[in-house]
């Protein structure tokens, strides 16, 4: 799954993957410093402990010093 976010200027981020009940699933960035602009990065489907995670509804939450983002997203096997 392709997750696209823009930033309006050079910051740290942290782009997370949450279950319905809030549980961080995956964090694909940890405080990652990007450049001004707009941004992808791809989703496997895998969870932090290295399984598919299942299908289902999940939240992309993106926190940025100018906020916090979240999405819903699906995910289908």
């Amino acid at each position: 799954m392709r997750i696209r976010f823009g930033v309006p200027s050079a910051q740290p981020v942290t782009l997370e993957i949450c279950d319905l009940l809030g549980r961080r699933v995956a964090t694909l960035l940890d405080h990652a410093w990007r450049p001004a602009g707009y941004h992808a990065l791809l989703w496997d489907g895998s969870a932090r402990n290295g399984a598919l995670a299942p299908s289902g509804i999940y939240f992309s939450r993106l926190i940025s010093s100018e906020g916090v983002i979240t999405r819903r997203i699906l995910r289908l096997n």
